[in-house]
């Protein structure tokens, strides 16, 4: 028991509650959530159609499983640099370059004529979101303050884990079924 704990209760006097969080420290809260959600989200997401993918760019499955492995392996590459990154830029600079190499990197995906173009850009995607994930947890803990920087942390945490379990039902319906192109 904590030292504030036992004084309050034998003086009879009601613990302290904690300071609120103010609205912008939620709004900065909820702008990086969304970003960690994005980047876990695409570490599963696309296992759902790597058959599909294989098809239309007609690769075989052994060649379409690296372009989940290499956003992995480039997202767990990115987590170790991202304190010397923030050191060097800002961490919030380097969150927002990150949200930005990471959407572009996202519409190169979408782009990608072969297989090999597709996952050199899992490879881009992949750093910006390890550099997303791990920067935003430095602002997030920076914008809070060392009182309220356990309770962010816990309920931003939880939207940041749920993506590979929603990742079925968010794809819709046809593009798990659809055998290749021209199917609707």
């Amino acid at each position: 028991m904590s030292t504030e704990a036992s004084s309050a209760d034998r003086t009879g006097d009601p613990p302290t509650p904690p300071a609120a969080i103010p609205a912008a420290v939620w709004g900065i809260a909820a702008v990086i959530t969304f970003g960690a959600f994005m980047s876990g989200l695409d570490t599963s997401l696309v296992n759902v159609g790597l058959n599909t993918i294989g098809h239309d760019l007609h690769a075989p499955l052994t060649s379409t499983q690296w372009i989940t492995s290499a956003y992995l392996l480039a997202l767990a590459g990115a987590l170790p640099a991202s304190g010397w990154l923030s050191r060097r830029v800002g961490s919030g600079r380097l969150w927002l370059w990150s949200l930005g190499g990471f959407t572009i990197a996202s519409g190169l995906c979408a782009l990608a004529p072969s297989i090999d173009m597709l996952i050199a850009a899992r490879v881009l995607q992949g750093i910006a979101g390890g550099l997303l994930v791990s920067t935003g947890i430095t602002v997030l803990a920076t914008v809070a303050g060392p009182d309220r920087m356990g309770r962010i942390l816990a309920i931003t945490g939880v939207p940041t884990v749920l993506p590979p379990p929603w990742d079925p039902p968010s794809v819709p319906y046809s593009s798990r079924t659809c055998p290749g192109p021209g199917c609707s």
